[in-house]
């Protein structure tokens, strides 16, 4: 497929060149260029500066051509010095004949049959057959190429002699466009696009920046995934180009729960992360399997082939390893715990353990405290042991507010998650940053029976009843004032 790429140039502008056709066997690294084809106005120099010396340069005919236009242009003024009657004639010499208007269709007729611009017409004619060139088959291209540059360099005019070497010189240049075909359209388009988003920013510090940019809008590109680069989460993007027949295809037998089916489209070539531009870019196939999870064993199967065929571990703005754990996916979150999800990852300031154990959110009317019980959610306690297998470290907080897991599975009163969590290791009396709680008083927050059982189990485990609040409240005051 058709690519391009970015470089600095000498003359501190870019240099842009088309990739055209570049088949996987010849594809042998960046400075070697073996079976590439360059499209540039002027091309040779740059091949060797952007690490291809061996690719081949298609000249683009649209610049050729120009330059032929220019030594018309350059003709017609050295005529019109001698003959001034003739001025105002510029645009008769240098438009196509099929873009001239009737009007200009009859002057420029009538100039030619007076010859009044004798080497003007010639070079005039020169640039047409010239343009006729492009049209030959290519069997007679060479042939008829030469004929041409013989008839310039023998029409003796300066600015076309000057344009015939210069194409003589770049004739195996020239003549590859009958075999690669390739335009300056592309680019056209993609500099246009460039030079407004330069124009917006009111330029650029340096040459890297602007790159980045040419590449983020020329590749039509979306934010798809995050990784982790010293501390920070840096967006990284895909493309965003995909058959509706083939998107629908892949969501209807991720709904069915269709293994075989899934597998079929992912290999048939479907990208799991792809969406139609009429879809929401979070609707992925991964997505909507999360919220439709059911079977944790295909589930998990489902989500582990889209993940190994591409499928990010991020949406935009979480993992679904969180995303799996607040929606109770026990397949899903295998799956991603499997690909390498990393248990103690912070986004949106909370942990997979808090998703583990969060607010139930398959239902958008579930709000604070009103979360299903333990038993109505066998998922939590598995969820919560995964993790803990898989690494997740149970002192580290898993919310801003400094509340850790225990707290968490306490307030939500989780018996056996907080049972799990004890065994792992977590601080019986560890506050919050914000309240100064302990899981005890998380617990005491209501009088649910869930809630007396998980404070039972805290109790037994040898919860302190002396530690006070930021309202200088221990558990005892704040029971009575409760009055349970």
């Amino acid at each position: 497929m058709p690519g391009a790429f970015c470089m600095p140039a000498r003359e501190k502008r870019f240099c842009p060149f088309r990739v055209q056709s570049v088949p996987q066997g010849q594809r042998r690294g960046p400075r070697q260029g073996a079976g590439l084809h360059l499209r540039h106005g002027t091309g040779v120099p740059w091949r060797h500066r952007a690490g291809l010396p061996q690719a081949s340069v298609t000249l683009d005919r649209y610049h050729l051509v120009a330059l032929l236009t220019r030594a018309v242009d350059e003709t017609r003024k050295a005529e019109t010095k001698k003959a001034t009657k003739f001025k105002r004639t510029r645009w008769l010499w240098l438009k196509n004949p099929t873009n001239l208007s009737e009007k200009e269709k009859l002057s420029l007729q009538e100039l030619l049959e007076e010859n009044a611009f004798p080497l003007t017409g010639k070079a005039y004619g020169l640039r047409l057959a010239f343009q006729e060139l492009f049209k030959v088959p290519r069997c007679q291209a060479q042939t008829a190429f030469y004929e041409w540059i013989g008839m310039a360099l023998a029409s003796d005019i300066h600015a076309v002699v000057e344009v015939a070497v210069t194409f003589f010189n770049a004739a195996d240049k020239i003549l590859r466009w009958f075999e690669t075909r390739i335009s300056n359209g592309f680019l056209e388009g993609l500099h246009s696009v460039l030079q407004a988003a330069k124009n917006k920013a009111r330029g650029y510090s340096n040459p890297q920046n602007l790159i980045a940019m040419s590449y983020l809008l020329h590749g039509k590109l979306r934010p798809a995934t995050h990784t982790k680069q010293r501390g920070a989460v840096i967006l990284l993007f895909a493309p965003v180009q995909v058959k509706s027949e083939d998107y629908e295809a892949l969501i209807s037998a991720v709904r069915a729960r269709d293994v075989q089916q899934v597998r079929r489209l992912l290999e048939s070539g479907v990208h799991p992360d792809l969406v139609p531009n009429n879809v929401h870019r979070d609707q992925t196939a991964l997505m909507k399997l999360v919220y439709w999870g059911k079977d944790p064993e295909k589930d998990e199967a489902i989500a582990f082939l889209l993940i190994t065929h591409g499928a990010s571990l991020y949406s935009s703005s979480s993992s679904f390893l969180h995303r799996a754990g607040f929606a109770g996916n026990l397949g899903v979150f295998r799956a991603c715990l499997k690909a390498g999800s990393d248990p103690n990852e912070m986004l949106v300031e909370q942990r997979p353990l808090y998703a583990a154990l969060g607010r139930y959110q398959k239902h958008a009317h579930v709000k604070s405290r009103d979360v299903p019980s333990e038993s109505r959610v066998p998922e939590r306690p598995l969820m919560v042991k995964e993790l803990i297998e898989a690494g997740a470290d149970v002192h580290l907080p898993v919310k801003e507010n400094g509340s850790k897991a225990l707290h968490i599975a306490a307030y939500y009163a989780f018996p056996h998650c907080v049972n799990i969590l004890l065994d792992a290791g977590a601080d019986l009396n560890e506050q919050t940053f914000d309240d100064g709680y302990t899981p005890l008083h998380c617990a005491l927050l209501d009088d649910s029976p869930e809630c007396l059982q998980t404070a039972r189990i805290l109790l037994d485990r040898g919860a302190r009843l002396d530690l006070e609040d930021v309202y200088n409240r221990t558990v005892e005051q704040m029971v009575r004032q409760k009055r349970y």
